[in-house]
Formats: C-alpha cells, sequence, structure tokens
C-alpha cells in the first residue's frame, strides 16, 4: 500500500494506482510530442514549398512585366535626360529577350521595338554630340 496513492514497482520505479511508471508515462509522453512535431514539420514543409514556388513565380511575372514595360521604360529614361539608364535598362533585358525570344512573338516584337528606340537615341546623341563638337555641317 501506499499513504501518497503511489507505490514502487518490483524495479524500484515510482508509480501510480493506475498503472505504469512515472518513466514510461514520460516516455509516452515524449513520443507523442515527437510524432506531433513530425507532422507539423511535413506540413509546414509543405507550406514552405508552396510559399517558395509562389514566390519564385512572382519573381517570374515581375520579370515579364519589366520586359513588356520596356519600351515604354527606355522612352520615360530617354525623354527626362537619363541616358545612362535607358542603356542600363535595355543591356540588361537585351539577354532575357535575346535567349527566349525566339519562342515567343510579342518578345520579338518588344525587342525589334526596343532596338529601333535605342538606334533612335545614339542618332539623337551622335547628332548632339556634332553639334556640340562644331563638326556638324
Amino acid at each position: 500500500g501506499s499513504i501518497s496513492g503511489r507505490t514502487v514497482d518490483d524495479a524500484g520505479n515510482p508509480s501510480d494506482n493506475k498503472g505504469g511508471s512515472a518513466l514510461d508515462r514520460l516516455t509516452k509522453s515524449m513520443e507523442r510530442v515527437a510524432s506531433a512535431s513530425a507532422r507539423s514539420e511535413g506540413l509546414l514543409r509543405a507550406s514552405r514549398e508552396a510559399v517558395a514556388e509562389k514566390l519564385r513565380i512572382r519573381r517570374l511575372l515581375t520579370r515579364l512585366d519589366a520586359l513588356l514595360s520596356l519600351p515604354s521604360t527606355l522612352r520615360g529614361h530617354i525623354g527626362g535626360g537619363r541616358y545612362l539608364q535607358a542603356v542600363t535598362s535595355h543591356a540588361s533585358a537585351t539577354e532575357i529577350l535575346g535567349r527566349h525570344s525566339a519562342g515567343f512573338e510579342s518578345l520579338r516584337s518588344i525587342e525589334a521595338e526596343c532596338d529601333g528606340i535605342m538606334r533612335e537615341l545614339v542618332s539623337d546623341l551622335r547628332g548632339k554630340i556634332e553639334a556640340w563638337s562644331g563638326s556638324a555641317g
């Protein structure tokens, strides 16, 4: 018997009258926590992968939007006298357009339009430099 409702089993482990030692209950509790943790990790892994995929798609859509608006971006930079920004924007997009425009008519037309805008810029700047240096006419 036991005054506190607790006894000592044959191995000398504390035990209550409900059966099973405190160590057994602790072990089972730890197993339940580990199992719940593993389930949560699995659910979180799937969520993390879904978020990563959505971020990748968002990044691709942002790049596509930048390509689609490139002609107006170039015109805006040139119209504002920001020639270096126009050249930088065109240079960064040229690699992407060159790599992917073959498969998409819309990207080919953007590439052609941007190339035309940049040829105009070169011609205009050449005329300004010639006028400024006095070598025109």
